[in-house]
């Protein structure tokens, strides 16, 4: 029949290597109101100095500590290749600009690729390895990192915008685009991949090859 006041602070503990961790205790301090009733009708009123003494809040000051806790950081699975990044969760969204490009030669199509990991930092995410053919040139703009607070953890995102120019008309294939990261659900390696693409390429009326 009482009424509480709950404050829950989350933190997040990413380990440099492995073996035993030693996580301190935590302090929380705060104060708990003794006064009277004068200056629970007034409420706030009585935190003022210039209304002197009598009207002052008394607080008695309170403290809480945590448990210390010890755990075990498991080394990198032998398994893994490569980036080790250790995610619940991780998928790879593809949008193009316009949404439906026609590639012509010259003409510069945006490509946008998003990649987002549960249980990770946006930093941990790895740079995308990308592999341009001798008929079509790519610039990478500055990569957007970016690191969420969700009910379950952390979420990472890293997001890759690029410029594609084809070179010449014809037929050309983009390669396969994939990140390898460790499933902690199943403690297996997994792979998310975009599969390759093949684009038609047509010359732009008045273009001198």
């Amino acid at each position: 029949g009482k009424k509480q006041i709950i404050t829950e602070i989350t933190y997040a503990i990413i380990p440099d290597k492995s073996g035993t961790l030693k996580i301190p205790q935590l302090r929380y301090q705060g104060e708990k109101k003794t006064g009277s009733t004068l200056n629970r009708n007034f409420g706030n009123f009585g935190n003022f100095d210039n209304f002197g003494t009598l009207f002052k809040t008394r607080g008695q000051r309170i403290f809480s500590t945590s448990k210390p806790q010890t755990v075990y950081v498991n080394p990198i699975p032998i398994k893994n290749k490569g980036w080790w990044l250790p995610a619940r969760n991780l998928k790879i969204i593809e949008k193009w600009q316009p949404e439906k490009p026609d590639f012509k030669v010259g003409e510069p199509v945006t490509r946008t690729l998003t990649i987002i990991a549960d249980g990770v930092t946006g930093n941990q995410i790895p740079e995308l390895a990308l592999n341009f053919p001798d008929k079509i040139k790519g610039y990478r703009d500055q990569p957007q990192i970016e690191t969420e607070h969700t009910a379950d953890g952390l979420r990472g995102i890293r997001k890759e915008k690029l410029a594609l120019i084809p070179g010449t008309q014809g037929t050309i294939i983009l390669p396969e685009i994939k990140v390898n990261w460790w499933d902690l659900a199943t403690n297996k390696l997994r792979v998310a991949v975009i599969p390759s693409k093949k684009i038609q390429v047509f010359k732009v009326d008045g273009h001198v090859k």
